[in-house]
């Protein structure tokens, strides 16, 4: 039975050209010509269509590939290869030869099977490079269920910035629906740095707790001061056993959207969207937020209740005297999410997952030698009144932060000091300004 679409292009046309070898004089001869066709001849501009004229060369492959690594897709990798050629007229192949000599090749690649490939790949690396950490569990089946893998240079990196851990899982990374499961941080100029990656099979608490348990055998047992999630409630349970002393923050943008998809009142969603930021004591959050329940009758709402019972986790008045690193939510894991999907999409092998995050990665590296060699290379303008000051702070930080001093110290130049008292039981001294 035939496919659909199916087009046969076989007529028995008789016309033939024969050469033969001739061992006797040691030369090929023809033997037989036969010009008669049955058909029409394809005409000059349509050659490059025939069979025999259409072959994907090795090199055009490899081109393909390299354009595909860096984001352009088959179809435009094609154009470029046709734009190179003078036109399409002068390609050797179509973009349906190319299609399929590229899943020939993936076959291939792939013929232990994808999951294999990716864990043999990352094995090897594992043998060659002392430093790098890779570990992977499977199912009763004997399918890849989970996998985590970090290099010598997040390890570096986790050991000069760990004080602060992000953690966020993002979806439609492959074509096995894996969640990616991101740890990310922030360097000493104020760049996205990474710490590792998971591909998990579920987002149950045992699955987490395997995904954590490597995390920080891989780090050598250190344990972050802070961390900051987008609220999941088996990561949270995961991090009071494994990481009790971390201070657990829950990422505020995400906080403020299920205020706004959980209330129907618009005033009442600006009214609870406040208490996100609010710079009060705890006495007076507290306070105002029993005086927002009311205004707004929410105290039989679930919601608000399981909300509130919460606060600890969320309400910047709860969080004075933790350290964040200047981070609060976890954007910066987004930004990466963002950032991946340019390179991943449902399709994607795991093989082809490891391989395309590790080129990500690489660019963010170069990023950070790349602000490394300004501030080797560069000077900031020191143009305050506390001049001595800002010589010290570039000394001692990056420009990154140092601007950010720099707006502090230019800030607190708009005020005058009209009042001061002496601080109990200390030598300092308060302004009131």
């Amino acid at each position: 039975m035939l496919r659909r679409g199916y087009r046969q292009t076989r007529c028995r046309c008789t016309a033939k050209f024969v050469v033969k070898w001739c061992l006797r004089r040691k030369k090929y001869f023809v033997c037989e010509f036969v010009t008669l066709h049955n058909h029409d001849l394809c005409r000059p501009n349509e050659v490059h269509f025939l069979r025999s004229h259409r072959k994907v060369e090795d090199h055009d492959l490899a081109q393909v590939q390299s354009l595909n690594e860096v984001q352009v897709p088959i179809s435009r990798a094609y154009e470029f290869l046709s734009y190179q050629e003078g036109g399409y007229n002068n390609m050797r192949f179509t973009l349906k030869d190319l299609y399929n000599k590229l899943g020939r090749k993936n076959i291939t690649d792939n013929a232990e099977g994808d999951a294999q490939t990716a864990v043999r790949s990352l094995r090897a690396r594992s043998a060659r490079e002392t430093e790098f950490f890779f570990e992977h569990t499977v199912d009763t089946e004997g399918r890849l269920k989970n996998m985590f893998w970090r290099d010598h240079q997040s390890l570096l990196d986790y050991t000069a910035y760990g004080d602060v851990l992000i953690i966020d899982s993002t979806y439609k990374t492959n074509r096995y629906r894996q969640p990616l499961v991101l740890f990310v941080g922030c360097n000493n100029h104020r760049a996205t740095t990474v710490f590792g990656f998971a591909l998990v099979g579920d987002e149950k608490e045992e699955t987490y707790d395997w995904v954590f348990n490597m995390f920080l055998v891989s780090m050598k047992y250190k344990k972050p001061m802070s961390v900051i999630t987008d609220g999941d409630e088996a990561i949270k349970s995961v991090l009071e056993r494994l990481m009790p002393k971390a201070r657990h923050r829950l990422c505020p943008w995400h906080i403020g959207r299920n205020i706004g998809q959980n209330l129907n009142n618009v005033e009442a969603i600006k009214c609870f969207s406040k208490f996100i930021y609010a710079s009060l004591t705890v006495p007076e959050w507290e306070a105002q937020w029993r005086e927002a329940v009311e205004m707004h009758q929410m105290k039989n709402n679930e919601w608000v209740t399981a909300l509130y019972k919460k606060r600890t986790r969320w309400a910047e008045s709860f969080f004075r005297g933790s350290f964040y690193g200047g981070m609060c939510s976890t954007q910066r894991c987004e930004g990466m999410n963002c950032q991946f999907k340019k390179r991943l999409d449902p399709s994607t092998t795991v093989s082809a997952v490891y391989g395309r995050l590790e080129w990500k990665q690489r660019r963010i590296r170069d990023r950070a030698q790349l602000d490394n060699f300004k501030v080797r290379n560069s000077t900031p303008v020191f143009d305050t009144h506390m001049r001595k000051l800002e010589v010290e702070a570039c000394k001692t930080f990056s420009h990154d932060i140092f601007i950010m001093i720099k707006s502090q110290i230019n800030f607190g130049d708009r005020f005058v000091v009209h009042q001061r008292f002496s601080f109990p039981n200390a030598d300092a001294i308060v302004f009131y300004v």
